[in-house]
């Protein structure tokens, strides 16, 4: 398994990649307190990565964090009469010791990719901040009730008192708010289990990925709430990114999904992975404290970095106001080109579906059924090989509004968002979001829903209204890039 994948094509970048602290007061810092934090910053010549070599650590194992937690009951009884905390690997008897009825079998594994999945695509603001590689653009929070599943559905014990047998051991400090977080120990514990369990090396190698993306997924939302009390537009977002060079690990592999699932690539490898006998062995409680805090800072160091040059765009003179509120570079906004390039992709669609053999593209099918769950790629591909006939017939003016329709929301969308068309990964992202989000109101796209759902019973005669939905909504972001894609079919 390699660490680092090769850099991908256009079509072939991973484009359907597919993941409130406690209920957390929000550290809002103000622009003159994040100042003084960045500039009180050591210098570097180079930004944080997630995947550079060992930091040295202390009896703590490193760096500790702001994060906020809850305050914990003291004083329970001991996990068993005369139990040893103060030797050095106590940290795993005492999760054997809680943990006593978790079985981890592929139905184990499959609860685990739907909590993180889930966790990431909940909503359109989780799906389009971990979809995309911006910074500060949406509220992402990892709420008690996320807590409560993981605890409930995914470990099974007691969070509470697994803290406080865990904070007694030597290696734990209650003081130290990340390497105590009893959540955090408990993704080392969970990717011990899955290394040492009788599951299939593909299946154990997914778990555990999942497992170190489900960290950082977290860990994010915990530095996004203690960052931004302010969310940042879009385009300030847009150009602090494009002004990042290839030594941003985000820059490298476009989206916040995809980093951190490349380290969880990079973590699990032996070859590569500094933590790889922290969590296969878990007999040393000194390297886990240090794995759990070398992970966070890492990616906290990351987010500082990144977030200089997001301060040095916001103060830039480049950027100016337009009438509608939206920051963009000068001169970068031109109605006339943007409508210009409508007419032009909605030719190129009509023309693409009147050519009955031009519509049907096996790769994008993939892309855009994989990009929706329960969607059945055989009927997609049946909906789309057919549609052309359906477009092109004497009665299909409800085929072709549609496909209209679909391409009027997508350059509408791209202008309220001031996303660049050519984007293709982030514009996918975005749009699957919206065309999930359960809180739409856009009449345009509540008519697309209705409509596209008569055009899916029509074709497949299917009555299941999941089903239905989960084409439609495929269907959908297949005729986006099959629109998109213009400039590389031509």
């Amino acid at each position: 398994m390699s660490a680092f994948p090769k850099e991908p094509s256009l079509l072939t970048r991973n484009i359907y990649t597919g993941l409130n602290l406690i209920d957390q007061e929000e550290h809002q810092l103000s622009d003159t307190e994040l100042r003084e934090l960045l500039a009180g910053m050591e210098t570097r010549n180079d930004p944080h990565t997630l995947f550079g070599p060992v930091l040295g650590f202390n009896q703590y194992g490193g760096m500790e964090s702001f994060e906020s937690n809850l305050e914990y009951i003291s004083g329970m009884e001991a996990l068993t009469p005369n139990f040893n905390y103060s030797r050095d690997d106590a940290v795993k008897d005492i999760f054997d010791g809680l943990v006593d009825d978790l079985v981890i079998n592929q139905r184990w594994v499959s609860t685990l990719r739907r909590f993180v999945y889930g966790f990431a695509t909940k909503d359109n603001d989780h799906t389009e901040f971990f979809g995309s590689p911006y910074l500060g653009t949406h509220r992402v929070l990892f709420k008690t009730s996320d807590r409560v599943t993981f605890f409930r559905d995914i470990i099974d014990v007691d969070e509470v008192r697994l803290r406080d047998e865990l904070i007694k051991t030597k290696w734990i400090n209650k003081d130290f708010k990340v390497s105590s977080e009893a959540f955090n120990l408990s993704i080392i514990y969970l990717m011990h289990r899955v290394y040492i369990s009788d599951l299939p090396k593909n299946v154990k190698e997914d778990a555990l990925i999942n497992l170190v993306m489900l960290f950082h997924y977290r860990i994010m939302t915990s530095i996004m709430n203690h960052y931004f009390g302010y969310l940042v537009k879009p385009s300030v977002a847009i150009t602090a990114y494009n002004k990042l060079s290839l030594k941003f690990d985000i820059k490298k592999y476009g989206s916040w999904t995809d980093l951190f699932k490349a380290r969880g690539e990079f973590v699990i490898d032996p070859r590569t992975g500094i933590h790889f006998d922290a969590f296969a062995k878990m007999d040393n409680d000194k390297k886990i404290v240090y794995m759990v805090n070398d992970m966070e800072s890492r990616l906290k160091g990351v987010v500082n970095d990144y977030t200089k040059v997001l301060y040095e765009i916001k103060d830039s003179a480049d950027l100016v106001e337009t009438d509608s509120g939206l920051a963009v570079m000068e001169g970068e906004l031109n109605i006339k080109d943007i409508q210009k390039r409508e007419t032009r992709y909605k030719n190129y669609i009509s023309n693409t579906l009147m050519a009955t053999n031009s519509f049907y593209k096996q790769e994008l099918v993939t892309y855009a059924a994989k990009a929706i769950p329960r969607t059945d790629e055989d009927k997609l591909e049946m909906i789309i090989r057919d549609f052309p006939s359906q477009y092109a017939h004497a009665k299909g003016e409800k085929y072709r509004e549609f496909v209209d329709d679909v391409t009027t929301h997508l350059f509408e969308y791209l202008s309220t968002n001031s996303i660049r068309h050519q984007d293709l990964k982030n514009v996918f992202f975005k749009l699957r979001g919206a065309y999930t989000s359960n809180k739409s109101s856009n009449a345009l796209l509540l008519k697309l829903r209705t409509n596209g759902d008569e055009l899916i019973k029509v074709m497949t005669g299917i009555k299941t209204e999941i089903k239905i939905t989960s084409l439609r909504t495929s269907l959908m972001l297949y005729i986006v890039l099959r629109t998109l894609v213009m400039e590389s079919m031509t």
